[in-house]
């Protein structure tokens, strides 16, 4: 038993050496002249500088698309989701969600009346745009599991007095439907 630990480590040890000789040659190779000049500290310096600009970058096109807001308190500065940051990311997390291994749905089945027609009309435009498919006029199914964001978009947008969410499955129904659905899986 103790040789085994013994080779683990010496196992491991390698293994480490070799990472770091192939990220010593990757950066001597993409940083040639900072490598020259200033060695392995020089490349780290301007690794780090590239990333700060790229983080820079990103975070003004963040700002000019009035995605995150900029707070400055002293020295420190924090950023903060818009609330179409919190949407667009609400979005991000249904399209991303997993497949449902288990083979049911979920559900939505809303009422919202005539006069919150705005509304009515975002939260179908938010269904169609993350992969609902309707079933009926107001009665959506995915076959992801997006129950946490889809409360989340429900709760913010004050929604949930004509909404119902179900998770379940389909036992008799529209064959398209379940075919559009396994489509949508495969993909």
């Amino acid at each position: 038993m103790a040789n085994y630990k013994k080779t683990k480590k010496k196992i491991l040890a390698l293994l480490e050496a070799i990472a770091e000789g192939a990220e010593l040659f990757t950066l001597s190779y993409r940083y040639q002249k900072a490598f020259m000049f200033d060695g392995l500290e020089g490349v780290k310096r301007v690794r780090d500088a590239v990333e700060r600009k790229q983080l820079r970058r990103e975070l003004a096109y963040l700002k000019r698309k009035k995605l995150i807001e900029e707070h400055r308190r002293g020295e420190r500065v924090l950023y903060c989701l818009t609330d179409e940051g919190k949407r667009r990311l609400l979005c991000v997390r249904v399209r991303q969600a997993p497949l449902r291994a288990d083979g049911s749905l979920t559900i939505v089945i809303f009422d919202i009346p005539e006069s919150e027609r705005a509304a009515r009309d975002a939260f179908r435009w938010f269904l169609r745009e993350n992969g609902f498919r309707r079933l009926q006029q107001s009665v959506w199914a995915t076959n992801r599991s997006v129950t946490q964001p889809l409360l989340e978009f429900i709760r913010s947008h004050k929604l949930a007095t004509w909404i119902n969410l179900i998770e379940g499955r389909v036992l008799l129904g529209d064959a398209d439907f379940r075919r559009k659905l396994k489509r949508e899986q495969k993909k």
